[in-house]
């Protein structure tokens, strides 16, 4: 079974994204904070992670958050979630280890059919 992981500040937006994956089958964790959700990556190994820009209201960036994930393992695919489609911070989330990312809001049918396929066959 795969595990994923949510790390975001935005709780409906966690539950949201953990019942539909937990419909589909996956082991899903939610943080609601980087610190928490690098212990989440430490202790449960997940294969994905949904990763938020910017994490309040402890003001995290994401991107610091993604350098300790890679520090820990860098085989766990991440996925940054912002906001504003800002080109420079996606190709920064890039250079620093991101497998893709996607702009809030989204439709979780799109991200069922073009995100998870190629993530889940780049695991298996």
């Amino acid at each position: 079974m795969l595990k994923l992981l949510v790390i975001d500040d935005n709780a409906s937006l966690c539950n949201l994204l953990k019942q539909f994956f937990d419909s589909k089958g996956y082991k899903v964790f939610i943080a609601n904070d980087g610190r928490k959700g690098l212990s989440v990556v430490k202790a449960e190994q997940p294969n994905i992670v949904f990763l938020d820009m910017i994490i309040m209201p402890t003001n995290e960036f994401g991107l610091d958050i993604l350098k300790e994930i890679r520090k820990i393992d860098d085989k766990i695919k991440v996925i940054m979630m912002t906001g504003a489609e800002d080109k420079g911070v996606i190709e920064l989330a890039g250079m620093y280890g991101a497998s893709d990312y996607i702009i809030k809001p989204f439709d979780l049918g799109q991200l069922e059919r073009e995100v998870m396929p190629k993530l889940v066959k780049q695991i298996t």
